[in-house]
Parts: C-alpha cells; sequence; structure tokens
C-alpha cells in the first residue's frame, strides 16, 4: 500500500505544481481536471491511513468551490464530491503544501458530514437538486465554520522528523 501511496502523492504533487502555477490568489480547477482525478485516488488513500473504514471506499468526482494559493508553495481547496458506496456527495476541504524538492511535505484532509452512510456520513444523491444546494452553500457554511467535520486526518513531514 506504502508504495501505491507514494505513487499517487507523487502525481498529486505534480498537479498541485502545475495548478500554483495559475497567476492569482483564486485558482481554477474543473471537475474533470487531471488535478480532481489525482485527489480522487489520494484523498480515500489518506483517509484510510487514519481511518481503517476508508480502506474500501472511492470518490468519483470532485467539485471545487474554492482553491486558492495560501502562499507560493501553498494549495487550500474547498468542494464537495461524490461517494461510490452510496453515490451522494459530501464536503470536502483540504490543504497541501510542497516542499521545495516539489514534493507534497504536509497536507491537511476534512471530509464528511455526520449521517447514517455506510461511513458515517451522508449527503444528498449526487445528481438531486439538494446536491447542488450543498455545492452552493458550502463557502458560506465553512466561513461561518457551521461544517461538522467527521473524518480528519493531516500530516507534517517537519513534525515527523521532530
Amino acid at each position: 500500500m506504502k508504495a501505491t501511496f507514494d505513487g499517487v502523492a507523487k502525481a498529486l504533487a505534480a498537479e498541485v505544481a502545475s495548478t500554483l502555477d495559475q497567476p492569482g490568489e483564486v485558482l481554477k480547477v474543473e471537475s474533470s481536471s487531471d488535478l480532481s482525478a489525482s485527489l480522487e485516488l489520494f484523498i480515500p488513500a489518506a483517509l484510510a491511513n487514519g481511518h481503517p473504514r476508508w480502506a474500501g471506499e472511492s470518490l468519483d468526482g470532485i467539485y471545487v468551490s474554492l482553491a486558492r494559493r495560501i502562499d507560493t508553495r501553498a494549495l487550500e481547496l474547498l468542494g464537495t464530491c461524490i461517494l461510490i458506496s452510496d453515490q451522494t456527495r459530501v464536503p470536502v476541504h483540504a490543504t497541501f503544501r510542497l516542499s521545495a524538492v516539489g514534493e507534497i511535505s504536509a497536507y491537511a484532509l476534512r471530509l464528511g458530514e455526520p449521517g447514517g452512510g455506510p461511513l458515517g456520513i451522508s449527503g444528498p444523491p449526487t445528481t438531486s437538486g439538494q446536491a447542488s444546494r450543498l455545492h452552493d452553500r458550502l463557502l458560506n457554511r465553512f466561513a461561518l465554520g457551521q461544517v461538522d467535520w467527521v473524518y480528519e486526518v493531516s500530516f507534517d513531514s517537519a513534525s515527523e522528523r521532530a
């Protein structure tokens, strides 16, 4: 699993770097982008490291509400994603920091709100009007601290060396 995770992390790092090459603070990330595809693989793998229930879960679609440059080597993403297991949309928040050599040196992931789905989270069916409303209202809810995250996992290579 480690070799697979490392390969996914390497691919994600390249896509984060490419996204950070865009000018400005607010960046554009399409659901069909290579970054979104890399996130679909990375997020479940990273969550499985801290939460074994995620070992068999997959994501199918990342819909970014906000992508912003935190600094020259750090990216923040907020949006919704589709859980393969029950085809529902749930909120997701991620930050990534790249090292000087372009590897992911730190990340923080948060996903899902409490519910009755297979992972203890749930959201509206992905093709419903409720899913669109969840996505459209997420930025305001996030800013107000009104997202009750269920899953959180983080990594910082600096703390690993300490």
